[in-house]
């Protein structure tokens, strides 16, 4: 429940809402298994979804998961690293200024790895906007060549 109204709040900060007015977006997502990073997982997946479905949007928003174990900053963390009790980060940024729109703490982080970790997420957020864009760029390129066909 917590994660879906996050998520509402964060798209709802981006769609561009006066298109549809009277009407409802409705984003349903099912997490089949749990590796880690999964809050960020589904932010991806929802600006994904809201992209290819054609939804109006100020910007993508993208996610990435951080932690800090010994002294090292780290993204992406999986399931067995999650499992060792580093605290979690989850930085939901526009992709375009990388402004931060969403920030979750799972636990308590020394104050001196905060910055750091923070980061790192912001970077690991600047890739997954890459590889959006990417995905986002050569789905339509294909849609228009077999439109000219």
């Amino acid at each position: 429940m917590e994660i879906s109204a996050n998520l509402k709040g964060i798209m709802e900060s981006v769609v561009i809402e006066d298109l549809f007015a009277g009407s409802q977006i409705d984003v349903y997502i099912e997490l089949i298994q749990d590796d880690g990073g999964s809050y960020s997982a589904c932010i991806n997946a929802t600006t994904l979804a809201l992209v290819d479905a054609g939804i109006p949007m100020r910007d993508y928003v993208v996610a990435c998961t951080g932690t800090m174990t010994h002294g090292v900053p780290m993204v992406d963390i999986n399931s067995q690293e999650r499992g060792s009790g580093c605290a979690e980060v989850t930085v939901a940024v526009l992709g375009q200024t990388n402004e931060i729109i969403a920030l979750d703490l799972t636990q308590v982080l020394q104050h001196s790895y905060i910055e750091e970790t923070i980061q790192e997420a912001i970077k690991g957020c600047m890739l997954v906007h890459k590889v959006l864009e990417e995905a986002v760029r050569h789905k339509f390129i294909k849609m228009e060549k077999s439109l000219t066909v």
